[in-house]
């Protein structure tokens, strides 16, 4: 009776996070903490009333969105584009709109071209917003104010695209920001 040989197992590369953060479905595909079914809940989204109501909205029409991200504080927005600044050093000044914050932000990434890794590019920015005003911060981002949220994209869901553009008070609804597949939708 022949034995057959077993074959050797090979053990895939454990990736750890040492601070997983919702911002991780933004800047890296799935959602932190969660299986990519699963995002945050609407109340986790900590919005104001009427982006609140858009996201309920669009969860009673569309159950199979995943919410990643809603209201930043300045080290979650930092994280949020530290690992896209990693990968695009130009990232800052090809997703956002011109302003003196995003000119500080990417003026910060040019004087500082030792900063190569997330955590050191996360630091920086974090730093150049600590003091920001909160108009300041909105200028840059409505995350800040919690006036937007990403999606998990669905790319090629008309259905869904259409949801989000019907939503009231919508201002802006990104589908890519800064070449990547993101979706964003933000409120006045």
């Amino acid at each position: 009776m022949a034995v057959k040989a077993k074959k050797p197992v090979t053990k895939k590369p454990v990736t750890t996070r040492t601070r997983p953060h919702a911002c991780d479905a933004h800047c890296f595909g799935a959602p932190a903490g969660k299986s990519p079914a699963g995002g945050k809940s609407i109340d986790e989204l900590d919005l104001v009333s009427y982006a609140r109501a858009a996201a309920e909205a669009l969860r009673k029409k569309h159950p199979q969105l995943v919410f990643n991200s809603g209201r930043r504080n300045s080290q979650q927005q930092a994280h949020a584009m530290s690992g896209n600044v990693a990968a695009n050093r130009r990232w800052i000044q090809q997703t956002y709109a011109k302003s003196a914050q995003s000119a500080e932000l990417q003026a910060w990434v040019n004087s500082h071209p030792q900063a190569k890794t997330a955590q050191a590019i996360e630091a920086g920015l974090a730093g150049v917003m600590a003091n920001w005003t909160d108009a300041q911060k909105r200028s840059l981002s409505q995350h800040f104010s919690g006036e937007a949220f990403d999606i998990q994209p669905l790319p090629g869901n008309a259905e869904v695209i259409a949801s989000i553009k019907a939503l009231p008070r919508l201002h802006q609804f990104l589908q890519k920001e800064g070449g990547l597949v993101v979706w964003h939708a933000a409120f006045k």
